[in-house]
């Protein structure tokens, strides 16, 4: 709304790499897992690269949204099938926490496994950074176009659908 009023530029920053982020300093393989209720996890994978001022994080796994095991079943395929055991995998958001039998106790199974504090400390300077270098590289996003990726329908629309559904008598 600020950037349609005051045609301030702007960009968009996803919140999992955003989270990928603030842990970068740890580097190595990072899962970022956030508890998006209703027994469901937003989950994304990164690898951290390079040291100091050039350090990057790259998405290996796109964001999704599933049960717990489901993520982890994703997870495992995807370490699976680039044949490296990362040495340490850091699990970072609540959904770690949230879980822990089902997220952190499976993934330890394969190898060890460190699940970060959940904290917003540091997560402002994150979306800072990772916005800087979207505008630098893409210029500012085109504000008509620009809106939020959301992994699944909102309460209000499933039970839109189930009125919709069930016919016109139910209304």
């Amino acid at each position: 709304g600020l950037a349609l009023a005051t045609d301030a530029w702007l960009v968009g920053v996803p919140t999992l790499e955003a989270y990928a982020r603030t842990d970068a300093a740890h580097g190595g393989l990072i899962f970022v897992c956030l508890d998006a209720r209703k027994g469901e996890v937003y989950s994304a994978l990164f690898v951290v690269e390079g040291a100091g001022e050039a350090i990057s994080v790259r998405r290996l796994l796109d964001d999704a949204v599933a049960k717990p095991d489901v993520a982890i079943a994703r997870l495992a395929g995807h370490l699976g099938s680039c044949g490296a055991i990362p040495p340490t995998l850091r699990v970072v958001g609540d959904g770690g926490e949230r879980y822990p039998a089902e997220i952190v106790d499976a993934l330890g199974r394969a190898g060890p496994v460190e699940v970060a504090p959940c904290t917003a400390s540091g997560r402002g300077f994150a979306v800072a950074e990772l916005g800087g270098a979207r505008f630098r590289d893409l210029g500012p996003a085109d504000t008509d176009y620009l809106a939020p990726t959301y992994l699944r329908a909102s309460e209000a629309e499933l039970k839109l659908r189930e009125r919709r559904s069930r016919g016109p008598e139910s209304h």
